[in-house]
This record gives C-alpha cells, structure tokens and sequence, in this order.
C-alpha cells in the first residue's frame, strides 16, 4: 500500500482523484483547512488540518509517503481580474506548493515524487493553427507569469532528488462543474452561441482523464 499525500483534492478534480487512488488501494492523507467539509468516508483515507501556507505538524506525513499530489490553486474564473484577485490566484498557487516542497525535502525519508496542476496558459495565447508541445517556451501575459512561477515554486525540489511532474491542463469538463457547467445554461435557453471568433484554440480534458493522468502515475 503506498502513501499518497494531496493536497487541494476536495474540489472538482480532486474528489474523483481520491475515489481513484483510494480505489487502487493507496493509504491517502488529504491535506484540509476544513477536515470536517470532506464527504468521502474510506478506511484508507486520513484528513489532516494544515493552513495551506505554512511547514507545521502535517509535515510528518511526507516522511515515508510515496507521492505529493497539490492541486491548490483559486479558480481563474470565477471574479474579474481585479490587482488583489490576480494577487490570491498566484498566491493560491505558490504558497501550498512551497509549504509541500519544503516538507518533502526536509523529511528523512523523502517522497520520490512531486505531481502539481499547472495549465496550458503556460503557453500564452498562441493561434489555433500553430500546434504547441512541450518543447515551446512560455507565453506572455498574466496566466503565463502564474505558471511558470507555479512551475518554478515545485522545481526546487527536483536539485533535491524528488522527481517532479508539472501537469499542464487545458478545459477540464464534466457536465457538473468547472467550465462547461458555466456554458450549459444558455445553451439550454436556446442562447448559447461561440465565444469571441469561435475560432481560437481551447484545449480541454475530461475530468476523469484529468485525475486518472495523476493516479496512474503515482
């Protein structure tokens, strides 16, 4: 049985992540500010408190567990882009990761891997008809500074020896949450219609696919 740690895995993708893991007979400690607010009732998952922003007693879980799992990180669309919303989704982003890598690179016996959510705005906002891979460098604008300081924040711990895993994700979809939960009311009223051009490029993964790409690797 191998200890997975996660972190920000009580919302859209994370609850089916921890049914997937759980499911694989992985022994799962899910790091919460609200331990209370989890639904998920299974002998091999353990809710622990941490604030999302600090090293503290949760700590001790990353010693001898195989994976850290971190998915924090406030919604991009949800509030306009006001200079302190742009502050809380960097935020969001940074300080769990960085409280995590520390934890990890601190412990005797540390995790020999570190998986993190990042997203395709790495890329900035590249036309349509150009493919991107891996291979292409950052993008300008506010969502690509987030992700490659996102992506930056969990590097430290590869000079460490922890193998890191930055998951760019695109649209992630499932009918009851996220974007398309946005998009099905109009189009229900007989009022949906394409976005700007209709034109422009938009990666997408469904949510189960989004999950099983973390849980089949750890």
């Amino acid at each position: 049985m191998a200890k997975i740690i996660a972190a920000g895995a009580t919302g859209f993708i994370g609850n089916v992540l921890l049914k997937q893991l759980l499911e694989a007979g992985n022994e799962v400690v899910l790091l919460t500010r609200r331990p209370g607010g989890i639904q998920l009732r299974h002998p091999n998952l353990r809710t622990v408190l941490w604030d999302g922003k600090n090293v503290g007693v949760w700590a001790a879980e990353a010693d001898g567990a195989k994976a850290i799992v971190n998915l924090c990180g406030a919604p991009i669309a949800d509030k306009p882009w006001t200079e302190e919303r742009k502050r809380e989704i960097l935020n969001s982003r940074i300080y769990p990761l960085q409280a995590l890598v520390q934890a990890a690179v601190r412990s005797a016996d540390p995790p020999k891997l570190i998986i993190t959510a990042s997203a395709v705005g790495f890329y900035g906002n590249v036309p349509s008809d150009q493919p991107v891979t891996e291979s292409r460098g950052r993008g300008e604008g506010f969502l690509a500074d987030v992700c490659a300081q996102w992506e930056k924040a969990a590097e430290v711990a590869s000079s460490f020896g922890v193998r890191v895993v930055c998951l760019r994700f695109g649209v992630v979809l499932a009918p009851d949450g996220g974007a398309l939960a946005k998009f099905l009311p109009a189009f229900k009223a007989y009022i949906g219609g394409p976005l700007g051009s209709g034109r422009q490029a938009l990666p997408w993964i469904h949510r189960e696919d989004a999950a099983a790409a973390i849980s089949s690797r750890v």
